[in-house]
């Protein structure tokens, strides 16, 4: 690749970060371009600065690894409709929960290469839906309308689940359904899930594996044990899997109890939150009742 190809040379850049939406913000993008005279070039590759001589054109894309933007360049991340769902009560859960995973993790990757508060969220996208146009890079942009997210628990629930990344608390709910269980429950619903402690040391949960922002984040977990389980030995660990907080107790008596943890992320990664047995077990249950994880 030519020299000059290898700096940055595009001055506008934005990113389509919601997959599910990405056709209609590029028709919109495109039309509002054409209204006003200016250039727009999507790219389904990375171009040499050869093929795009005029580096004022604006670059679109789905994907941030086809852009060469200059230092100081600016960069929209368009997430407008990430947190829409439908369609995930057809699939099995393995594959939802992976679907949503990877959804996190592109969301995660688009801010990360933002770099600046240049975000369209839905709400900021809802705004302009309602009223007026907002200007985008010059263009006067009108949201186009968003397809609509299902009815689906499985659907619901995901949007809860990424509230994390989409609302202004950055905050979010993970019921029960969202983790990995090293068995099969005895019983399980939306709200609980309960585990047979019986058995040798291993973890009893882990999950849910959504992607991080870089920062400090924390969970606070609610689970409900029993007599014997409470006098189990058990280990909670939260953060990123190879760099996990961890904390080592045991409930002493019967009840619901919380447990609340902290996490540095240095960079994007997975959150895993893990309730381990420390020794073997010849009785015991408990209850997972979800978790709540919050930027600190």
């Amino acid at each position: 690749m030519p020299e000059e190809d290898t700096a940055g040379w595009m001055r506008r850049c934005i990113l389509i970060g919601a997959a599910r939406q990405s056709d209609r913000w590029i028709s919109t993008l495109q039309a509002a371009a054409l209204k006003s005279g200016q250039d727009v070039v999507l790219l389904d590759d990375i171009p040499t600065r050869s093929d795009f001589g005029d580096d004022s054109r604006i670059y679109l894309s789905r994907e941030h690894r086809h852009f060469a933007p200059t230092e100081n360049a600016d960069r929209v991340v368009v997430l407008d409709g990430i947190d829409r769902f439908s369609g995930m009560g057809d699939i099995p859960e393995d594959h939802a929960r992976i679907h949503l995973i990877e959804v996190s993790r592109q969301a995660v990757e688009a801010l990360l290469w933002a770099k600046t508060d240049a975000i369209i969220t839905t709400a900021t996208a809802d705004a302009a839906r309602n009223g007026e146009p907002f200007v985008l890079l010059g263009l006067s942009v009108v949201p186009p309308r968003l397809e609509e997210f299902g009815d689906d628990p499985r659907d619901r629930r995901a949007i809860a689940a990424i509230a994390y990344l989409t609302g202004e608390a950055r905050e979010a709910y993970w019921c029960p359904v969202h983790f990995i269980y090293d068995r099969q429950p005895l019983k399980a619903s939306e709200v609980a899930v309960t585990l047979d402690m019986t058995g040798p040391p291993r973890a009893l949960l882990r999950g849910p594996y959504l992607w991080a922002p870089i920062g400090r984040w924390k969970i606070v977990a609610r689970f409900s044990i029993d007599v014997d389980g409470a006098r189990q030995e058990l280990q909670f660990r939260w953060g990123p899997p190879l760099k996990p907080t961890t904390l080592k107790t045991s409930a002493e008596k019967p009840g619901i109890y919380e447990v609340e943890l902290e996490a540095e992320w240095d960079e994007i990664d997975g959150m895993e939150f893990t309730i381990a047995l420390v020794h073997g077990c010849v009785s015991g249950e408990l209850v997972f009742l979800g978790a709540t994880v919050s930027s600190v």
